[in-house]
């Protein structure tokens, strides 16, 4: 089913149940909102190292982007830092950062020397705090960071400070190895100033989930039966991800159905056939 066929189908501008990270669909859940105003705070304060633990589809790296749109540049220099790869050196860490803070790293005679790198950071980091911009560096799939090489070049980082006060706040997002990953280095460990573990939605969040992005895609009706959210709680135990990959695969059925609703059975069916496996 092509996604044009769903929009004119639907009546809607955009697919409202994509599972990529789009930051308009953010939804301020009870936990999101809470996860967010304690980051946010811990920033305003330069209070170092944060951890925001949650399982796959939590909504983790929606909160990351939408914590870039509200950061404002003029107070805030924001960096994110995706990992992709476990086998990354130590160091790969530091120069991202670096990068992101604006050190020009392409000037130097070795790029590679991890001494000039933390030395140019260093001063990068001493302009912002002069200039009063706080410095924030959100680093997405942060389990991805398994040996104790690169713990130590965290841990490096948040030494950075001056006069008793950080230079430079960390985010960690990833799924809860990050904890056990976290122990490689136990200093670093002790350095987390807030950790923050981030829940599915509340059975009662999830009507208000769909109807908001039903709203922003567009949508002029809710095309889902009254009877339908409790049935989709149940498929998904409240996980965004989840909500997203059932609501679309049903938005297909409908249309195969020629339906005008979105039914229980439709939900139903479409769990049974193709989503039980995701749980």
């Amino acid at each position: 089913m092509e996604e044009l066929s769903l929009e004119k189908y639907f009546n809607i501008k955009d697919i409202p149940f994509k599972t990529t990270v789009d930051e308009k669909y953010y939804f301020q859940s009870i936990q999101h909102t809470s996860a967010f105003n304690k980051i946010k705070y811990l920033i305003d304060r330069m209070g170092g190292l944060s951890v925001l633990i949650g399982g796959a589809g939590m909504g983790k790296s929606m909160l990351a982007r939408k914590l870039i749109m509200d950061l404002n540049p003029d107070n805030y220099e924001v960096g994110l830092l995706i990992v992709i790869h476990t086998g990354i050196p130590g160091i790969w860490i530091t120069r991202q950062i670096a990068k992101l803070m604006g050190v020009d790293i392409g000037s130097f005679s070795n790029p590679d020397d991890p001494i000039l790198i933390v030395t140019e950071l260093y001063k990068k980091l001493m302009e912002l705090n002069g200039q009063g911009k706080k410095p924030v560096i959100l680093i997405d799939e942060a389990n991805m960071l398994t040996n104790k090489d690169q713990m130590e070049e965290l841990r490096g980082l948040t030494n950075l400070e001056v006069s008793g006060q950080k230079l430079i706040n960390i985010v960690l997002l990833g799924i809860p190895e990050l904890e056990d990953n976290l122990k490689l280095d136990p200093p670093l460990a002790q350095r987390v100033t807030v950790k923050i573990t981030l829940g599915p939605l509340q059975k009662s969040e999830i009507k208000t989930y769909i109807q908001h992005r039903l709203s922003i895609s567009g949508a002029t009706i809710d095309f889902f039966d009254d009877n339908v959210y409790d049935k989709i709680y149940e498929k998904t135990k409240g996980i965004p991800r989840l909500i997203n990959t059932l609501c679309y695969n049903s938005m297909v059925a409908c249309v195969d159905l020629g339906s005008t609703k979105i039914n229980s059975d439709i939900v139903e069916a479409v769990a049974k056939s193709s989503f039980s496996n995701l749980l």
